[in-house]
This record gives structure tokens, C-alpha cells and sequence, in this order.
């Protein structure tokens, strides 16, 4: 087995708020969303700018609240993210808690506290999953945002003026 190195903080390592929840593969940054359109076992993901504070993609926006220590709920809608056995990753309503482990370098370790497993972003499948081996990179990225609502769009109204005669 390889032993894996964790620092640990006195405080918890981010204060309750919404973040997204990002892997980077070369140049690109993945945020994991709480939908299973692309894989049943795997969050799908989307493309994200690390710079932005902004985002309109509510599946993306998590919301993390402080237990205990380093441990966290997070939620999206208010389901609970949730691991099995299996690396399938979910979103569901039973209360489950997840450790957060400071990596140091601004990255993090993502840990569900019943199953072990960590949250990794699998680069050949795609999508992020709990995984118990050491095969994915387990380093993500917790960027702070704000969830902007998109403004519905009206369908334009399409009035005609004038008299049959002229047609």
C-alpha cells in the first residue's frame, strides 16, 4: 500500500460558503456538476474559467457548511454529495459528511468520511467519482463563487400592422 501524505489545520481549511468544485487536466479546469448526464456513475463536469467569481450554472455551485473540525456537508439543491462503494458518485438526501483536507498548494482532498474514498475527476471516462485506489490525481481545486440567476427570456411578440390589401 502507499501511504498518503495529509495535512491537517487546527481550523477548518474554508469557511461555509459556494464554491465549485474543480480538477485541472493540463491547461483546463473541470467543475463537477450534480447532474449524471454523461455517466450514471460519474458527476458530469463542465468546462470552467478559475478565474471567474461569477458563474449562471446552478448544477456546478456547491454549498459548503462546516460540521466539524474538517469535516463538511456539501450540497447542491439541497442534496447531500454522496459516495458508494462502487467509485459512483451521487447526489441524494441522506445527511453525509465529507472531509476536507488542505493539500498546502491550493488544492484540496475531497474524502467521504463513511466510505474512504476520495473525490477525483477520472481523466479517461470523464466526470468525478469516489475512487479508493491511488490511480486518479485526487487533487481539486474549491474556487469561491457567486451563482448569478439568468434572466428568463421572453419570446418576442411579433405584431402585424397594415391591411390585407397591401399583400
Amino acid at each position: 500500500t502507499v501511504a498518503k501524505l495529509e495535512f491537517e489545520s487546527v481550523t477548518p481549511p474554508l469557511a461555509d460558503g459556494t464554491y465549485v468544485i474543480l480538477a485541472k487536466k493540463d491547461d483546463v479546469y473541470y467543475a463537477m456538476k450534480s447532474t449524471h448526464e454523461a455517466n450514471k456513475d460519474r458527476l458530469d463536469e463542465v468546462e470552467f474559467d478559475i478565474n471567474a467569481d461569477e458563474t449562471h450554472i446552478a448544477s456546478a455551485v456547491w454549498n459548503l457548511k462546516n460540521v466539524e473540525g474538517a469535516k463538511y456537508e456539501i450540497t447542491n439543491s439541497n442534496k447531500y454529495l454522496t459516495a458508494a462503494n462502487d467509485n459512483n458518485a451521487n447526489i441524494g438526501d441522506a445527511k453525509t459528511e465529507m472531509k476536507i483536507v488542505d493539500n498546502g498548494d491550493e488544492t484540496f482532498q475531497i474524502i467521504d468520511v463513511e466510505t474512504l474514498r476520495n473525490l477525483s475527476r477520472n481523466n479517461s471516462s470523464l466526470g468525478f467519482a469516489f475512487y479508493a485506489t491511488t490511480s486518479q490525481n485526487y487533487n481539486l481545486y474549491l474556487k469561491a463563487v457567486t451563482y448569478v440567476e439568468m434572466p428568463e427570456l421572453q419570446a418576442p411578440v411579433i405584431s402585424v400592422t397594415g391591411n390585407n390589401e397591401d399583400m
